[in-house]
């Protein structure tokens, strides 16, 4: 039916993120993904927000052909610091469908949550969710636990004031590591792909 391009969170690699195999076929979506540099079998090391994005676009150049000429459905799929990427890609593109599933704000919003004694100039990376959401044409889903302790949920809520145009979904009871094994969470994107 489609494509699912997944960026994933910061820790970890392919091996972790990728835990069920089943949704897609039951859904009969190709999914495809990547690790970043320094990340799994990737080599190399990130350098610069430039290069990762960079890099993020060439991987969708080399899969996107083979979807676009079938006119296939093209859904990106970002999950935590996988989203400020997957929007900035949905940005460019205007994919069929944009799911970001545990949304940051920006780096400078968990800056000020988390590390408020280190200054801001020191920040290597924006990775600004909400720059990039603006700029997106398609369908938008945001999806986030409510039990989330590492992006809590009000960054999500805050995506979607800003956005009217965007869908909050708040998953119950789940948090940042186990959201995708909620029920409620697979029904979800079922239903939206």
């Amino acid at each position: 039916n489609g494509l699912v391009f997944f960026l994933h969170g910061n820790s970890g690699s392919l091996d972790n993120w990728l835990n069920n195999t089943s949704f897609y076929e039951e859904t009969n979506y190709d999914l495809f993904m990547i690790d970043y540099r320094g990340f799994g079998k990737s080599t190399g090391r990130i350098t610069s927000e430039k290069q990762l994005l960079e890099d993020i676009t060439k991987a969708w150049e080399f899969i996107l052909p083979q979807y676009k000429e079938q006119n296939k459905k093209i859904v990106i799929y970002g999950r935590s610091i996988g989203t400020p990427l997957s929007a900035y890609l949905a940005s460019k593109l205007n994919p069929d469908l944009t799911i970001l599933v545990s949304p940051l704000y920006n780096m400078e919003a968990l800056r000020k949550l988390y590390y408020t004694w280190v200054p801001k100039f020191l920040l290597r990376y924006e990775l600004d969710t909400s720059k990039h959401l603006k700029k997106i044409k398609g369908k938008t889903v945001l999806i986030h636990g409510d039990k989330d302790k590492v992006i809590p949920i009000s960054q999500a809520k805050e995506l979607a004031k800003e956005n009217k145009d965007i869908v909050l979904k708040i998953i119950k009871d789940a948090n940042h590591k186990n959201i995708h094994e909620f029920k409620e969470f697979n029904d979800y994107l079922k239903s939206l792909i």
